[in-house]
């Protein structure tokens, strides 16, 4: 597999990932390894070995052809999977949005928890 394709091939196991709510951390779990290794996988840097990604796959409770299945819809009928397609840059932007969401829930928690301390601590 090219660097490209394996590139490619990340992408679409973080979209997958995405739409089941599945964090990298959750997955490291499953496939018992760590969290640095399966970022390695995600981001393109480690090559995906035909046993390595039939684990990650049911873990994620799907088979690897999945990630290679021109007929597989991820996003409604914008293909994402297969060879030579791209990304819907619809979902793109619908994953930037949620990252921007969880942005500011991430930090209404902490404020929540700060709050929490304090009162902790006044008691």
């Amino acid at each position: 597999m090219t660097r490209k394709e394996t590139e490619e091939l990340a992408q679409k196991i973080k979209i997958y990932m995405l739409k089941q709510g599945i964090s990298q951390r959750e997955l490291a779990k499953k496939l018992k390894i760590t969290p640095q290794a399966v970022s390695g996988f995600l981001t393109g840097k480690s090559h995906f070995r035909t046993d390595t990604l039939n684990k990650i796959a049911a873990a994620l409770g799907t088979s690897a052809n999945y990630f290679f299945d021109n007929s597989t819809a991820v996003n409604g009928n914008n293909n994402v999977v297969g060879e030579k397609n791209t990304i819907n840059p619809n979902l793109k932007e619908e994953i930037a949005l949620i990252k921007k969401e969880l942005e500011v829930h991430r930090y209404q928690i902490e404020n929540i928890v700060l709050k929490l301390e304090k009162i902790q601590k006044q008691k």
